[in-house]
C-alpha cells in the first residue's frame, strides 16, 4: 500500500476516530470544592470520539475526593462517560 493510500485509509477508518483527542478543563460538573485541586483547579478531561463519531469526555480526577453524603473516599481515578471509574496510583 502506498503512503497516500495508507493515510487515506487511516483517516477514514472508523477505528481512527478514537485516536483523535484533546486535553482540557472538564466541562462536566458541577464540581464541588472537594472535587477540585488544591488551588481550586477543575479536573482535566480527555475529549475524543467513539467509533460512531459521537463526542466522549473522560474526566481525570487526579486529586481524588471524598463524597460529602456518604464519606466514601475515592483516590485518583479516570471517570468514563458511563460513570465507570478507573483507579490509578496517586
Amino acid at each position: 500500500m502506498q503512503l497516500e493510500e495508507l493515510r487515506s485509509e487511516t483517516t477514514t477508518s472508523p477505528t481512527s476516530q478514537a485516536n483523535n483527542y484533546s486535553v482540557g478543563e472538564s466541562s462536566g460538573g458541577p464540581f464541588t470544592p472537594i472535587m477540585r485541586g488544591p488551588y481550586g483547579e477543575l479536573p482535566q478531561s480527555i475529549y475524543t470520539q467513539d467509533l460512531d463519531g459521537n463526542p466522549v469526555e473522560i474526566q481525570d480526577h487526579e486529586w481524588g475526593h471524598v463524597f460529602d453524603d456518604t464519606g466514601e473516599e475515592m483516590g485518583p481515578h479516570l471517570k468514563g462517560p458511563d460513570n465507570t471509574h478507573y483507579f490509578y496510583p496517586g
